[in-house]
């Protein structure tokens, strides 16, 4: 028997002697994988395809033992939240098959760590250097006409290709997959204008970018389920849903406890794959935040809302649109970044827009009468600045924003 794709938090057999894409996850998963064979017993259902070695759990027989692999029960015909599974596998000192359990509780054994095991976790890491991080939830929020669709197909193809993105160097590249639930037609020509304006007119690689071009219910089993079988083919590093709107119909945006089930199945699909999720909303009537629940904001580790400049109801080229960092896994928030159209023959690219100084010319000078109280030297360059302002306790701010310091103190000087 074995172990077939997620449906919500319980599994689902396949076909007897049929383990699917078995060979593709790491052998770090298990430093003692099954050998493939009629009798293969697939290692997703206790450990996820997630591509980062998972610690040893402790076993009700003592010791400590690395989780076994389940199988929901073909006959109860459970596929709830605490389906009966049956133990096909276990690595502990009295091996017993048949046995019922929890998953939810097999889950979080495999991920309780002693203290020395502690050192073992990575600490967070970039996908693109200072705006996001790997593997997290992050959320991209905006009125319609403010250009989200622009900048996430800008990220997919800076990500798919290496290239920078609006000045950030993408730190891991890798595969995107792009569910253009709104259509593909228009992500069609975003793709080939990005590819005019930043990659020379090539095109992004087939295998580097892939798009969905229709709405994925995240709700429905058997949808989740393709984009789940999708990923441990493509691999992704990136996987953007674009809007979270069509991708939840029925859904009550304003519900905690709706919106909480469908961050939770998003989440399940992101440590599968050890992927980062960029979702694309919409902000309420004021455009300051993401719309409906609080919870949604709530639960991704990374969040940007674009806002309009002046009217907030104009939406036409000549009303700037600036990108606000709101929250971050790790490291500093960035500061925010103006964005405007590169006008290409059938649609344009997002660029970086022109009105840094209004934005960023007060902290500016803040820093640099800072750096001034302090005796920091005027000659000291961006590097020997940053690290002279943080032995003084001066808070820090971006490298580009301490590079217009620097310039800023050698004028004054």
């Amino acid at each position: 028997m074995c172990v077939g794709p997620l449906v919500g938090f319980a599994w689902q057999p396949t076909e007897k002697g049929r383990a699917p894409r078995c060979g593709e996850h790491p052998e770090a998963l298990d430093p003692n994988p099954l050998k493939e064979g009629p009798d293969h017993v697939h290692d997703c259902a206790a450990i996820s395809a997630a591509r980062v070695p998972l610690p040893v759990g402790r076993s009700r027989y003592g010791g400590w033992y690395r989780p076994p692999v389940y199988a929901v029960n073909a006959m109860s015909g459970q596929t709830g939240d605490t389906p009966v599974l049956t133990v096909v596998r276990n690595q502990g000192p009295d091996d017993q098959a048949d046995e019922e359990v929890n998953p939810r509780a097999a889950r979080i054994r495999a991920y309780t760590y002693r203290r020395s095991e502690l050192e073992n976790i990575p600490p967070p890491s970039y996908l693109v250097d200072g705006i996001l991080n790997n593997n997290v939830l992050a959320l991209l929020s905006g009125k319609f006409g403010t250009y989200k669709s622009f900048v996430s197909v800008a990220l997919s193809c800076s990500i798919a290709t290496g290239k920078p993105w609006l000045g950030h160097d993408v730190v891991t590249p890798g595969p995107v997959v792009y569910i253009a639930a709104e259509g593909a037609s228009g992500i069609r020509a975003r793709v080939e204008a990005w590819e005019s304006v930043y990659n020379r007119g090539q095109r992004v690689a087939d295998d580097g970018l892939v798009v969905v071009g229709t709405s994925v219910n995240v709700s429905r089993d058997e949808d989740l389920i393709a984009i789940d079988e999708l990923c441990a083919e493509v691999k992704p590093k990136l996987l953007v849903w674009d809007t979270l709107h069509r991708c939840t119909p029925g859904i009550e945006e304003n519900s905690n406890t709706e919106m909480g089930v469908v961050v939770s199945r998003l989440d399940r699909l992101r440590e599968r794959h050890a992927c980062t999720q960029l979702v694309n909303h919409h902000t309420g009537h004021a455009g300051v935040r993401s719309r409906g629940a609080s919870s949604i904001e709530d639960d991704f580790e990374n969040s940007w809302v674009i806002k309009l400049g002046g009217d907030g109801e104009d939406r036409s080229p000549k009303n700037p649109r600036t990108l606000h960092h709101r929250k971050t896994k790790e490291g500093e928030m960035a500061e925010p970044i103006p964005i405007q159209l590169a006008l290409c023959d059938t649609s344009a690219a997002i660029e970086r827009g022109e009105a840094t100084d209004w934005l960023v010319e007060g902290k500016i000078k803040a820093k640099a009468a800072e750096c001034d109280a302090a005796g920091i030297p005027t000659g000291f360059g961006r590097d020997r600045l940053m690290a002279a302002a943080q032995q003084a306790g001066i808070a820090g701010v971006s490298k580009e924003v301490w590079a217009l310091v620097v310039k800023a103190r050698k004028v004054a000087a």
